[in-house]
């Protein structure tokens, strides 16, 4: 007895709910509808329900207005009774048919806007949309990788594989909306929407992301930019796998160009997702660790990769000894472009 009350107020906690209260008012028709009609014809031989399955089928044919008539109602009691389900049948499956359909628009507009919630997994975030985001999400999608856009900014990017939710890592929430827990790699752009912000409270707004990002999801890949190098530390510190100092990589590329012409041109063509060849990393595996690198790079050479460099962490080594043993955890490859 103590449990039904509890029953009671959880229920009409739920039928407040907007889509639940027409479902339960058009639900309680049907059920009254059954028994009702079903009572009051199963002595009567002239009747054509015998039956609480018979009675089902008159009912739903009445509240959906299809009316085979090949189930009479007959009686004085019984008529009257049809009638009071014909309204009110007809007026809650209505109004239940009505509200499915606004929930629907409202979904797809909320989705448009960024209101509502993803429902994506093992996607990519790219937080602060801009012209590079456009970039950095094209190059994703080529991959056939889903990507999430968390901007206070609406992205320009029409693709069914692209979510977007309006707001910021800065907010909990948002995070929580985006699906923080459920993804694998976010990055972090620079946000720089509003002129005139100095680079260090720019970064700081980082260095926040990186910090909300990582208490939500410690497991997540998380790629930060920053626009002074001063503050890679810090991001590091927080947990940031991989920092990205703005403009540092085109002075380097702009400084070897100097040096040694037509090394720009290499660099390109490597980072490029539809180049010839491209770097990707893979995860070594367990039958090569304790042994020779040079076993593992034989391997690798034979399926048309060459391994460029190792790593275990943070630390990575360049083209290491291949007389050494293997202890690394991930092996960054040269191969050819698949696409």
């Amino acid at each position: 007895m103590v449990l039904f009350p509890l029953f009671l107020k959880r229920f009409r906690r739920v039928v407040r709910m907007p889509l639940l209260k027409p479902a339960a008012a058009s639900l309680s028709i049907i059920t009254y509808g059954v028994f009702s009609e079903y009572l009051l014809q199963r002595g009567n031989p002239q009747s054509g329900i015998h039956s609480l399955f018979t009675s089902l089928w008159w009912v739903m044919q009445t509240v959906t207005t299809v009316g085979y008539g090949d189930t009479p109602v007959v009686g004085l009691y019984a008529r009257i009774n049809g009638i009071f389900i014909m309204v009110a049948g007809i007026g809650s499956v209505g109004f239940l048919l009505a509200n499915l359909g606004s929930n629907l628009i409202d979904n797809r507009l909320a989705r448009k806007l960024g209101e509502a919630r993803t429902k994506m997994k093992q996607h990519i975030i790219i937080c602060n949309f801009n012209d590079q985001a456009a970039e950095i999400a094209h190059d994703i999608l080529e991959e056939d990788i889903p990507v999430l856009i968390l901007s206070q900014t609406k992205p320009r990017i029409e693709d069914p594989n692209v979510d977007y939710v309006n707001g910021t890592s800065l907010n909990a929430r948002d995070l929580e909306r985006a699906g923080i827990s459920r993804c694998k790699t976010a990055v972090i752009l620079a946000d720089r929407r509003n002129e005139g912000e100095e680079i260090a409270a720019v970064d700081a707004k980082t260095i926040v992301s990186i910090s909300n990002i990582k208490k939500v999801n410690p497991l997540i890949y998380v790629i930060a930019e920053l626009l002074s190098r001063d503050n890679e530390d810090a991001a590091r510190n927080l947990g940031a796998d991989e920092v990205i100092v703005k403009g540092n990589v085109s002075s380097l590329l702009i400084s070897n160009a100097v040096l040694n012409p037509g090394i720009s041109r290499i660099y390109s063509e490597l980072l490029r997702t539809d180049g010839k060849m491209r770097f990707e990393e893979v995860s070594v595996d367990e039958s090569f660790k304790g042994k020779a690198i040079r076993e593992f790079h034989d391997y690798m050479e034979k399926t048309g990769r060459v391994v460029v460099a190792l790593r275990r962490g943070d630390d990575l080594v360049i083209r290491p000894s291949l007389d050494s043993k293997l202890d690394y955890d991930f092996a960054i490859l040269l191969s050819q472009n698949s696409q």
